[in-house]
């Protein structure tokens, strides 16, 4: 006698846990939820899962989202790619046009009374051109 009753201490611990956890409140809900549908599931642990929330996503689903993620990373690195094209791109252009720039300094000078005096060097001597606005 007194090992069962050892046993009905543990059963009586056991429940309290799930008591306390909220285990049995929730099973209830759902096992009710299942007498009360009126068309049964073909497959009442398909049932339970899904209201306990251990059913996850659709197999389906899961694939789906994985080859989007896949086709979304391809995708960002193109554009890492580009980008980096494009920057490297916009670098040489704003080297290039500063180097026009001072090319142009260079050869054509503007003065404050807006004459331009184009400078050409020969061996021999230098020689000024004044030219007319315009």
């Amino acid at each position: 006698m007194a090992h069962y009753r050892a046993g009905d201490s543990r059963r009586e611990q056991f429940r309290r846990y799930l008591e306390k956890g909220g285990v049995l409140d929730m099973l209830t809900k759902v096992l009710v939820a299942l007498y009360e549908e009126p068309e049964k599931p073909n497959n009442a642990m398909d049932f339970l899962k899904q209201h306990l929330g251990t059913a996850g996503p659709e197999t389906a689903d899961v694939e789906t989202l994985r080859l989007e993620v896949i086709e979304l990373r391809q995708k960002y690195e193109l554009l890492l790619e580009e980008n980096k094209d494009l920057k490297a791109k916009g670098i040489q252009k704003v080297q290039r046009t500063e180097k026009e720039k001072t090319r142009d300094i260079r050869r054509f000078n503007m003065y404050p009374d807006n004459t331009q005096v184009n400078f050409t060097s020969t061996i021999s001597s230098l020689s000024f051109q004044t030219l007319s606005p315009g």
